[in-house]
């Protein structure tokens, strides 16, 4: 069975991931006469170099990488079958595990997790779309900088419930809905959901 495999490219200038359900890949993009041997052909000028590659446990559904970064390592936000999203620098999941986990965000109640999204101008900010579950909504907003490792260090067991210290979202919208993508810009928000529907949302205070 064919697997698809998404591209994005990153903040750091000629860098860029691919990523399957289990994979994510991180490259660097160069002149073919500065690759290797193994460099793959991207274009009639330029090649592309794997840095490194990690396997993602529980299905990745989605990706995002933060806009900025630190000490030339990229921020990611993985989105899971089982609705948790992991954040981490590509070191921390290319050498887990580390004595520093990569952080967690556990929905209230386990379903797959279709987008994220960090925004563009408040990085701190991070968007959520989850599938339909009558009792909860599909959006959430987090702000990453409230996330203690303490809180995150445990991996999420779908049978369990979640710790009442576990962080929580500050704001959450659509209660019984299916959100498929969303993006953002400042605090505005495009929801997009079965049927054709797109939702504008306002966060703004």
């Amino acid at each position: 069975m064919a697997t698809k495999q998404e591209v994005r490219w990153s903040p750091i200038e000629n860098r860029f991931v691919t990523w399957t359900f289990d994979t994510l890949c991180l490259y660097d993009s160069k002149p073919i006469a500065d690759c290797h041997q193994n460099a793959i052909r991207i274009s009639n000028r330029h090649g592309a170099e794997l840095i490194g590659n990690v396997n993602i446990q529980n299905n990745l559904k989605c990706v995002d990488i933060h806009p900025k970064c630190d000490n030339n390592d990229l921020l990611f936000a993985l989105g899971l079958s089982n609705g948790t999203i992991k954040l981490a620098t590509f070191s921390q999941l290319d050498w887990e595990p580390k004595p520093t986990p990569a952080k967690e965000l556990v929905p209230k109640n386990p379903r797959q997790c279709n987008t994220v999204v960090f925004n563009p101008v408040e990085n701190n900010l991070l968007a959520s779309g989850l599938d339909k579950y009558k009792p909860d909504n599909c959006i959430a907003i987090w702000d990453i900088n409230h996330i203690s490792n303490a809180n995150n260090a445990a991996r999420f067991d779908p049978k369990a419930t979640p710790p009442a210290d576990l962080p929580k979202p500050l704001w959450e919208y659509g209660q019984s809905e299916h959100c498929v993508s969303i993006r953002d810009a400042k605090r505005n928000y495009l929801q997009a959901s079965r049927g054709q529907q797109i939702i504008k949302l306002d966060f703004r205070k």
